[in-house]
Parts: C-alpha cells; structure tokens; sequence
C-alpha cells in the first residue's frame, strides 16, 4: 500500500504521482487515512482510504 510520499502510477495518464494525505481525513469518527494524488490528465484527484493504523 502506497504511503505519503511514494509515487503512484496513475491509471489515466500513465505517469508517477506523488501520495499525499489530507490531514482532516473523512471525519473524526471514521477511523480511516484519506490518501490522494492530483492528476492533471484526470482533472482533480484520485482519492482512497486505507485503514489508520
């Protein structure tokens, strides 16, 4: 699982994006990391959730 900081290969426009995590998560009573990369190609973000640890 990718971890803030690695690179991501982007499925839509076939480059390495870098994982950042929003800090605010989904809410504070979801226990989940909300992990992200910003593709130009895709126009916005990928979002996903890996269980916090």
């Amino acid at each position: 699982m990718e971890e803030p900081g690695d690179p991501f290969h982007c499925p839509h426009c076939d480059e390495a994006h870098t994982v950042k995590e929003d800090e605010e998560g989904f809410s504070a009573t979801v226990e989940f990391r909300k992990l992200f990369v910003e593709c130009p190609t895709y126009d916005g973000v990928i979002v996903w959730a890996t269980v916090s640890e």
